[in-house]
């Protein structure tokens, strides 16, 4: 009489769990799922663009629904002179401020990727009001992560370490990436700052080199300044 009941008792268990443990098999067999498939960097007089392509190797659609740009640390560059496609499906604008490191902005996204296929979702990244204006000899590095947030149970997708520099219109440009590392004359470089060109020189030195060390995907402008100031000390 006993054991009839323990029977009755664990067959009603599993009558009760059977549709729970059902979806919860379903939804571990057909998922989406992820993967970076490349993410580089475009730069323009006005900003730079983070370009980030993504593949679902899922079986199901995913849906990306936010994007938070983890901003680790900023660098300030001073300046002597003053002033196979995959079609993109969306670009977002981010605004960054070199300031109160580290923080997190978080971008609102709407982007599906099918199983099997490949999505491509661009980022403006530029610097906000205050920091434009702070000032005309001074650029900004920024060292960032990015996690891309997606489906309903927010999966996340992150990024290795990303490291770009945003400029001056006219230092894009070859001789721009000199005024960096200046050698002409001992003096100051005007009566407000009273910087020397030494001392550009040797701030500048110790910003490539801590980047240097540091891994991960790099713009071809910081590159470019990385590789000029390597070849002068």
């Amino acid at each position: 009489m006993t054991v009839g009941i323990i029977g009755v008792f664990i067959l009603g268990i599993f009558t009760l769990l059977g549709p729970i443990t059902s979806v919860l098999l379903q939804r571990s067999v057909n998922t989406s799922d992820l993967e970076l498939v490349d993410a580089t960097f475009e730069e323009s007089a006005e900003a730079t663009t983070l370009d980030i392509k993504v593949r679902n190797t899922g079986e199901e659609v995913a849906y990306l629904k936010e994007a938070n740009f983890n901003v680790e640390r900023t660098w300030e560059l001073w300046s002597t002179i003053f002033p196979g496609r995959v079609p993109v499906t969306g670009n977002y604008d981010v605004s960054l401020t070199p300031a109160d490191t580290p923080y997190t902005r978080t971008v609102k996204l709407s982007e599906r990727v099918d199983p099997e296929e490949v999505d491509r979702v661009t980022f403006t990244l530029t610097l906000n009001d205050r920091a434009k204006a702070y000032s005309e000899k001074t650029n900004y590095v920024f060292l960032t992560t990015v996690d891309l947030v997606y489906d309903e149970d927010d999966m996340v997708m992150s990024s290795e370490n990303l490291l770009f520099i945003r400029e001056l219109p006219w230092q894009q440009a070859e001789s721009g990436v000199k005024t960096y590392y200046p050698y002409e004359g001992p003096g100051a470089l005007d009566g407000d700052q009273g910087m020397s060109f030494r001392k550009v020189r040797a701030h500048n030195e110790d910003v490539v080199d801590e980047i240097g060390r540091i891994e991960g995907i790099r713009s071809q402008s910081l590159e470019a300044l990385i590789r000029y100031i390597s070849q002068k000390t």
